[in-house]
């Protein structure tokens, strides 16, 4: 069953066509250009993502996804890229707005990876983001908690296979230099499998409680 993204991407047609309007004053059309209108999120539910993804984390190293497997806690999983000019920054904060809201713990409850599927992004940009998005969970996090939410980077090759392993379309516009993507987080049960996805921008902390309690 595939699912169209939402109206949330109109947001994107601006950039998509090149005409980009001042961040606080975003053009938006009824209709989508032709360079998103096909975008998509399939529903993976219960697909096993592949444990062998190579991923590099802030500092550089080298590991695989299936090293973020190896407990009973899931996984919020974020695709983004890091020079995004205005989608994958909404999506970042309001991941940081739900996780300060719900209920359950980063790092004692659950683990949050983001990646980038832009594999020009370096590890100096998984760096910054990182400590921006760290200094913004209100609770704080011990050293659990920042081992358990880590910005990345890959490959080109590596980024398609885990977004067509949980059902995340992009595409890359050489005319503007950005890609187009709808906004969405999975979360991933223990072992590495899709459970659920929040698509969009107004899902509430209830649902990110009620998704990790599942």
């Amino acid at each position: 069953m595939v699912f169209r993204r939402t109206k949330t991407l109109l947001a994107l047609a601006a950039a998509a066509i090149g005409t980009v309007a001042p961040s606080s004053a975003q053009v938006l059309s009824d209709e989508p250009p032709e360079a998103i209108r096909d975008l998509e999120i399939a529903n993976q539910v219960g697909n096993q993502v592949p444990l062998d993804i190579q991923l590099y984390d802030s500092t550089g190293t080298a590991l695989t996804i299936g090293d973020y497997f190896t407990d009973n806690r899931p996984t919020l999983l974020l695709l983004v890229y890091y020079d995004c000019p205005l989608l994958c920054g909404l999506m970042l904060n309001k991941m940081n707005e739900v996780i300060n809201e719900a209920e359950p713990t980063v790092g004692e409850d659950y683990k949050i990876v983001v990646v980038s599927f832009d594999h020009t992004n370096t590890d100096a940009m998984a760096a910054g983001k990182q400590t921006l998005y760290h200094a913004g969970y209100r609770r704080g996090l011990n050293e659990l908690g920042r081992e358990s939410f880590v910005f990345h980077t890959t490959s080109a090759g590596h980024a398609r296979r885990l977004a067509n392993a949980v059902g995340f379309d992009y595409r890359f516009m050489p005319e503007s230099g950005e890609f187009s993507h709808p906004s969405v987080m999975y979360l991933l049960t223990p072992d590495g499998r899709v459970a659920s996805f929040l698509s969009g921008l107004d899902y509430e902390p209830k649902q990110l409680r009620l998704a990790i309690i599942d």
